[in-house]
């Protein structure tokens, strides 16, 4: 019985060393987005700067994205007898970084962007530029508008997972998010008076009102802006 114990071990370190071991990689995006609250209208404006890292050893010849709030739109596979759209995120332009214009598809909360011209080799990097509006649905409880209260979870076109089982790029169909890790830079502009709260570390703080307990901070005539500047490194989110 000591005999076959010995086996037993001697064949899990045999397993332990092998091939999955030594192939394992996780890609990393990091991004710059400039976006804009346009509280009456429920929606934001922004501009993306995306950076991915192709850390895998295959060359990738189609990009995947999440647009998560895109089931809360007609018809979604999350919500199949919805007739009208409460909320959703629209790509309207996709550029590389010689500033081409770069075709795509959108399939409810999945967008393909194929890069016949542009693949990504194994240790390279892809640079592209996204503009996008994304529409607040009704709060509920990880995104939505409310009065002037907005939750702003996954907001903007997420890169899926590419890892040793290939695409990750399900529907969303409620459930938890599967992220690339990387560092991002965030510009928010909001009317004077809003207080914005976000993952990482707010750069100018001088920006957040006097007071927040001021209850006519909030005002729906006053034109003037406010941008917060956040930074957050090595996060999925």
């Amino acid at each position: 019985m000591a005999e076959l114990f010995r086996w037993l071990i001697m064949i899990i370190f045999i397993g332990s060393g092998g091939a999955g071991a030594q192939t394992y990689f996780q890609q990393k995006v990091d991004y710059h987005i400039r976006a804009a609250l346009l509280p009456d209208q429920n929606r934001i404006e922004a501009q993306q700067r995306l950076v991915y890292h192709n850390q895998s050893p295959d060359t990738l010849r189609t990009l995947y994205f999440h647009l998560y709030w895109n089931k809360y739109q007609a018809h979604s596979y999350f919500r199949p007898r919805r007739n009208r759209s409460s909320g959703g995120i629209e790509v309207l332009r996709i550029g590389s970084q010689s500033g081409d214009s770069l075709g795509f598809r959108v399939d409810n909360t999945i967008l393909t962007l194929p890069l016949d011209s542009l693949p990504i080799l194994p240790g390279d990097s892809l640079e592209l530029s996204i503009e996008f509006t994304a529409r607040f649905p009704p709060i509920g409880s990880r995104f939505g508008a409310a009065g002037t209260h907005f939750v702003a979870g996954c907001w903007y076109p997420v890169p899926a997972v590419y890892d040793a089982a290939g695409w990750r790029a399900d529907q969303h169909l409620d459930g938890e998010f599967y992220h690339e890790w990387g560092d991002y830079r965030v510009d928010i502009e909001t009317p004077r008076g809003y207080v914005v709260a976000g993952t990482g570390e707010l750069l100018n703080p001088e920006a957040l009102p006097d007071s927040l307990d001021d209850p006519d901070r909030i005002t729906g005539t006053d034109s003037l802006t406010v941008v917060y500047h956040f930074r957050a490194d090595q996060v999925h989110d």
